[in-house]
């Protein structure tokens, strides 16, 4: 600024001899290039807006995390996230960490924060460059102690090494499980299944159980593969169970797993002895209606209404002359369309008809017969 100032005072003096309104046009000038030259050091050296601080972006936590207290330890279950905290895909999962606090039944402090330990670094083995698919993610922890209450937390990793959200934590108060249950029976009826079994009567180590034990009852369709949650929302009392499966023709495994309460946690027991039913169809479709029977020349000509059911394979013909007392299926294949040409019928004789349903089980379930319909095969 003060050589701005001497360069104006030289410029003044330079125009000296000059009338005093081409002097002070000058001197304006100059201060207006003052102006502008302070407003460029102000805009060049002055102080700025704070620079912005990097923002650390990890993956997001960790979905569905829960625990299941049973015979051999505690299992933790979770689903990877497949966005970043800024809502980005997760390309680089690395690994999760898990995380635990352990603590006696008596020292436990609900106010107090967690002294959470690395337990295990989970690593993650899917393909680097795409998000996680959707699959469930196993952990056991097998080093648990009777009477402690353990508590427990997942961060999942990238690959440059940035931790992500903490998932919610979850708490496990452990004991002795009770022994398994003995016995379980299976037997079917009508559309329903039924379980029987029996209660055990001491706990996993021998020790006698003096409390009531409730239930649960898996059941999968893979044998001795159990990963879905049990069929039953609490556990139940009784020592019988009623389950009505989704779906016909297929196989279903079932095990049942007592359970103690602990607290708030309930501890399940080695399974039972697992048992399977083929759980076919064995309701048949209805009836065709309509039955009508048309002589032509080259044979008799039948047609009908299938009812509107899903399932249906196709139909089955029935046919006897007068002087037979049961009905001989005439028609070698199943039948798909709703009409069929009689080849066999002969020129003067008199037939009764009858169709069947067939449906798509395994099992081919036929329906009772339409009403019959009789004709005497004279061409036209």
């Amino acid at each position: 600024m003060p050589q701005q100032n001497r360069v104006c005072g030289r410029v003044n003096k330079f125009f000296t001899g000059f009338s005093r309104g081409i002097r002070f046009a000058v001197m304006l000038l100059c201060f207006g290039a003052l102006l502008a030259a302070g407003a460029g050091a102000v805009t060049g050296c002055g102080k700025k807006a704070d620079p912005l601080v990097p923002h650390a972006i990890g993956p997001q936590s960790v979905k569905r995390f829960r625990a299941v207290a049973r015979s051999g330890g505690i299992i933790l279950l979770w689903r990877a996230p497949t966005l970043n905290t800024d809502e980005t895909p997760l390309l680089d999962l690395e690994s999760f960490k898990i995380y635990r606090e352990e603590v006696r039944f008596e020292d436990r402090c609900q106010k107090c924060p967690k002294n959470f330990k690395l337990l295990f670094e989970y690593p993650y083995k899917g393909q680097r460059g795409t998000v996680p698919r959707r699959e469930l993610f196993y952990y056991t922890d097998r080093a648990v102690q009777p009477g402690n209450v353990y508590s427990y937390k997942i961060t999942c990793l990238n690959g440059r090494n940035m931790r992500g959200e903490d998932s919610d934590t979850v708490t496990v108060f452990w004991d002795v499980p009770p022994a398994a249950p003995k016995e379980l029976k299976i037997e079917r009826s009508g559309r329903s299944v039924i379980l029987e079994w029996r209660s055990p009567e001491t706990l996993e180590n021998g020790n006698p159980l003096d409390e009531q034990v409730g239930f649960e009852i898996y059941r999968s369709s893979q044998q001795e593969v159990f990963e879905n949650p049990p069929l039953n929302p609490e556990p139940v009392a009784e020592t019988t169970y009623t389950d009505r499966p989704d779906s016909f023709d297929q196989t279903y495994y079932y095990t049942v797993r007592a359970v103690r309460r602990v607290f708030d946690t309930v501890i399940e027991s080695a399974p039972a002895a697992e048992v399977s039913l083929l759980f076919d169809d064995i309701t048949p479709p209805g009836a065709p209606q309509g039955l009508t029977a048309i002589p032509l020349q080259e044979g008799v000509m039948l047609k009908w209404m299938a009812k509107a059911e899903q399932g249906v394979a196709g139909f089955i013909v029935y046919r006897k002359d007068a002087a037979a007392k049961t009905f001989a299926r005439i028609s070698r294949d199943i039948i798909e369309e709703n009409s069929w040409l009689d080849k066999t019928a002969r020129r003067g004789q008199s037939y009764t008809y009858v169709v069947t349903a067939v449906d798509q089980s395994l099992r081919k379930n036929e329906s009772a017969y339409s009403q019959p319909v009789t004709v005497t095969f004279l061409p036209p």
